[in-house]
């Protein structure tokens, strides 16, 4: 269902509130910020450029030149005060202060101007399937538009990891949607890009990552899966084969793979796309590694590779894919 809070409403990945009472800049994110938080996730002025999928512009900005009204909405995104006159610096107010893209195709013509410090975006006169966003004055009235800013990146020993199920807003996926959202997440200071997570790296950042994703009682994907053309088959995302003997594989009494996960390291025409969860049974720290299955055969009675579910993505380097 949706996920959003009362009042709300969900757009892609964010969910949004459109107020139609007039105030300043300042103003504006004083309301959103006044709203209130949910669990540490925070209510902010709009922003673009999230970072997450490339439609979620599209989507808010189609659905401002969808209303009835020709009035301008602030966003939240203002000049850099501390930015070089000739080199003048936009950024976005939400985590981590970034940069404004000024040649994203947004942008009003002309726009933005030297003038004015604070962004604005309003529908467009000429066309009823168009927008405008330009630099605005901060003193101006205008309405609003608050964000719901899901929560970030949460170090674990020595790795980032994104949990969706710590962020309220943010649906189970399948595991192709889930690691496309990873992908698309804007990576932490110090890191390069974003992945599912993996195992392997290091001992003690699995064995604590094991224990917060058993702890929640429900299952994930992890970036695992099985590719038909590769010698070892079963691989991690970053190409590193997965260690069919390891400690945290879903066992039978001898600590070993069980048969049903055998089985499915053998049968190429079934998992190609397969792929790899972590579980928690009967709500103690206990993670095994397992398959969901592909087509009808439900032999290793784990779960539909098109089920949606919870996922972790990790932050990566791009030197030789550590975390640390």
């Amino acid at each position: 269902g949706d996920l959003c809070p009362k009042k709300f409403i969900r757009l892609g990945n964010f969910c949004y509130y459109f107020s139609d009472v007039e105030q300043n800049w300042v103003g504006a994110s004083g309301f959103c910020k006044g709203i209130g938080a949910i669990e540490d996730e925070t209510i902010l002025l709009a922003v673009l450029d999230s970072g997450l999928s490339p439609h979620d512009n599209q989507l808010l900005l189609s659905n401002i030149s969808e209303r009835g009204d020709y009035n301008s909405y602030w966003l939240g995104g203002s000049l850099d005060v501390n930015s070089m006159v000739d080199s003048r610096i936009w950024r976005w107010t939400d985590q981590g202060n970034r940069e404004v893209d000024h040649l994203a195709n947004y942008w009003n013509e002309n726009q933005p101007s030297t003038d004015d410090n604070c962004l604005s975006v309003s529908k467009s006169y000429y066309s009823s399937n168009r927008y405008y966003v330009r630099a605005a004055d901060c003193h101006q009235p205008k309405k609003i538009i608050c964000q719901l800013i899901p929560k970030g990146f949460r170090t674990i020993v020595n790795g980032s990891f994104y949990f969706s199920y710590k962020n309220n807003i943010t649906p189970k996926k399948t595991w192709q949607e889930a690691r496309d959202f990873c992908i698309s997440l804007q990576p932490p200071k110090n890191f390069d890009h974003v992945d599912l997570a993996v195992l392997g790296l290091k001992i003690g950042t699995d064995q604590e990552l094991l224990k917060e994703i058993a702890q929640q009682g429900d299952d994930v994907w992890l970036g695992g899966h099985f590719v038909s053309d590769e010698d070892d088959g079963l691989i991690w995302i970053d190409g590193r084969s997965i260690d069919q003997t390891s400690y945290f594989w879903h066992s039978d009494i001898s600590g070993k793979p069980a048969d049903d996960s055998a089985y499915y390291i053998t049968d190429t025409s079934y998992f190609y796309y397969s792929y790899a969860t972590v579980t928690s049974t009967n709500g103690h720290a206990r993670s095994s590694l397992k398959y969901c299955y592909t087509g009808t055969d439900t032999r290793g009675r784990g779960k539909d590779c098109s089920y949606g579910l919870h996922f972790v993505c990790q932050a990566f380097k791009s030197d030789n894919n550590t975390i640390n």
